[in-house]
């Protein structure tokens, strides 16, 4: 299997094959974040977009045909970064490209508030957070691209309880180490 992507026809048709990969949830969004992003990509990753008129029932429709030549660790990179969601497909492949090949997937449940707090933690200082990990934000919602429940017209419900609650979630599950009343990120 080789380790490069090659698709090839109308926006549908390519839709269709990065359908197929299984890798992304939305490959509408990733198809269209790579038409945006094409000109800055490496000089070995290809993004072409060619005019091509069709007709149709006696008329001349304007149309594109597109081109995509990317290995797949490119493209699986360019979406992690883009913060699209990934089918455990592509969160395996993406997990083995950054060297993790235990098998090991964690599922984070965005309406929980953990997607939130799980992006939070990299940034805090030494890696380190306690139940007050969002105090920062006084009461804004950071993330309000999450479908999540502690979430209402823009501010952020989730209190220092229920921040305790998803953190010893993540200890349980590895994520996060306790020492006493502050949690240290792992991975």
């Amino acid at each position: 299997m080789s380790d490069r992507l090659i698709m090839k026809g109308s926006k549908k048709m390519v839709l269709e094959q990065m359908e197929q990969l299984s890798l992304f949830e939305d490959v509408e969004w990733v198809f269209q974040s790579l038409e945006l992003w094409a000109e800055v990509f490496p000089e070995d990753e290809t993004f072409i977009r060619k005019r091509s008129d069709h007709s149709e029932n006696g008329y001349m429709l304007p149309g594109f045909d597109y081109y995509i030549n990317m290995k797949k660790s490119f493209l699986i990179f360019l979406a992690w970064l883009l913060d699209t969601n990934l089918t455990a497909g592509g969160i395996e492949l993406l997990l083995t490209l950054l060297g993790v090949t235990d098998g090991t997937i964690l599922k984070i449940c965005e309406y929980n508030g953990e997607k939130c707090i799980a992006k939070e933690l990299p940034h805090q200082k030494k890696k380190r957070a306690t139940k007050r990990i969002l105090q920062g934000m006084k009461g804004e919602c950071c993330n309000n691209q999450y479908e999540c429940r502690y979430r209402l017209e823009g501010k952020c419900l989730c209190g220092e309880e229920e921040t305790k609650e998803i953190l010893e979630r993540f200890a349980e599950r590895g994520i996060v180490k306790k020492f006493g009343s502050y949690y240290q990120y792992q991975i």
